[in-house]
């Protein structure tokens, strides 16, 4: 029995060392990586890759959610929502409202990259409803900024603006000149979808007025397009060489010719929209050729050659075709895309079902084995004290016997002894 005592206790106590072996294992510092995670994502985000350590069932869920975080971040790309779904699963009923609401945001991110854009919307709009009391205004900048982006892509204007405002709002309480310009940015289309050129250039001139560098030959090249749309050319055709004068990539060069050229056929001017749209139908966009060998078509129309003019017109009927095989063909894959990560999802879901079952049967033999062993101590324990208290009770009728007899010998002695004391006061008379 000692040995079994003995067993038991040694398996208990390699289970408790292989148990905290493994705790040691996991050396990633959670808090510092969440600490670290803005001023240094890329850093994170490779301690995270690297990692090789087993981690428990409550430290996974925050690692998936790091590591999309960092993948986030850092701008990767990322084509599966598996990791923000166990994150999601596992802290949807936290009280941590701040954590809860960036979960929710970087879900919004993920299924924005896997153009999912229904679920990425729903998944914002949590993580709005989760904003806490202390709110960070940069995090809350990028969630609406990232929303209003979405509903313009679904062509939902008006919920586009209000969002928009909202991030604009948030930019300028986080008083940050790159993410305040962004949101004007943004800002000037919302107001454009909905016809309010206006305020769209009113949002493009406090860009200049910041003078951003990065975005000024952008922001020229779109307040020339809205005069352009308002058939105001001189005003455009100022700004379009103002966005020039500010160019950096051969890219931004194509759209100011396009640009240039739409203007100039505006104006009339075919010979000077000719030599603009020769140049801008290099450009390896093919919307930018398509749109370059129409305005050549027409300006040579314009000037009568309708050779050229049908020759030109042609070449942009190709590219155009180009481009809906391409759109297909992007649509294909897209599609193909969401079918494998759901394909793959359920393969997951089979696995880990499977695994959950294996694990089931061996957690039911080792409880069933130690079932055994206990019921067999228990029995082997109840056989002791039973075997025990019969002899103990054989002892008691042993000693009782055994006193009784004593007793029994007592009397004898004692009926032995009395003729003996009548017989010695005889001799008490004598001399």
């Amino acid at each position: 029995m000692k040995k079994i005592i003995t067993a038991l206790t040694l398996f208990c106590i390699i289970s408790v060392v292989i148990s905290c072996a493994k705790r040691q294992n996991s050396t990633l510092d959670f808090p510092k990586l969440s600490m670290a995670m803005d001023s240094n994502p890329d850093s994170v985000y490779n301690v995270l890759t690297d990692f090789s350590g087993k981690l428990s069932p409550d430290d996974y869920p925050l690692y998936c959610f790091l590591l999309v975080q960092s993948i986030d971040k850092t701008y990767r790309h990322i084509d599966t929502d598996t990791l923000i779904n166990v994150a999601i699963e596992y802290y949807k009923h936290t009280p941590d409202s701040s954590l809860l609401s960036k979960i929710y945001y970087c879900a919004g991110r993920v299924y924005e990259e896997m153009e999912n854009y229904p679920k990425s919307i729903y998944y914002y709009l949590k993580s709005i409803d989760n904003i806490s009391i202390d709110v960070d205004f940069y995090d809350t900048f990028l969630i609406y900024y990232y929303l209003g982006n979405i509903y313009s892509k679904q062509e939902l204007f008006d919920e586009a603006l209000w969002a928009q405002k909202k991030a604009y709002q948030f930019a300028e309480l986080y008083e940050d000149s790159f993410a305040i310009n962004q949101a004007l940015y943004s800002l000037s289309f919302a107001y454009q979808d909905i016809g309010k050129r206006d305020s769209a250039l009113l949002c493009l001139k406090y860009i200049v007025a910041n003078n951003d560098s990065s975005l000024m030959a952008t922001v020229y090249n779109n307040i020339a397009n809205i005069y352009y749309n308002d058939s105001c050319y001189d005003e455009a055709l100022k700004y379009i060489h103002r966005s020039i004068d500010w160019q950096n990539t051969p890219e931004e060069f194509f759209y100011n010719d396009v640009l240039l050229g739409q203007l100039y056929l505006g104006k009339l001017n075919a010979d000077s929209a000719i030599l603009c749209f020769e140049k801008s139908k290099k450009s390896d966009n093919l919307y930018t050729s398509v749109t370059s060998y129409l305005g050549l078509g027409e300006a040579y129309e314009l000037k009568g050659k309708y050779d050229m003019s049908i020759k030109y017109y042609k070449k942009a009927m190709l590219y155009k075709d180009s481009l809906e095989q391409n759109e297909k063909r992007i649509e294909v894959l897209r599609l193909d895309k969401i079918y494998k990560t759901e394909k793959i999802k359920e393969e997951n879901y089979i696995l880990r079902l499977s695994q959950l079952k294996r694990k089931q049967i061996a957690y039911g033999f080792i409880a069933l084995l130690f079932l055994s062993i206990g019921v067999f101590v228990w029995v082997y324990y109840k056989m002791k004290l039973e075997r025990e208290a019969k002899i103990k009770k054989q002892m008691i009728i042993l000693n009782q016997e055994k006193t009784r007899c004593y007793q029994l010998e007592l009397e004898r002695l004692q009926v032995s002894i009395r003729p003996r004391a009548c017989f010695f006061p005889l001799f008490s008379f004598l001399p």
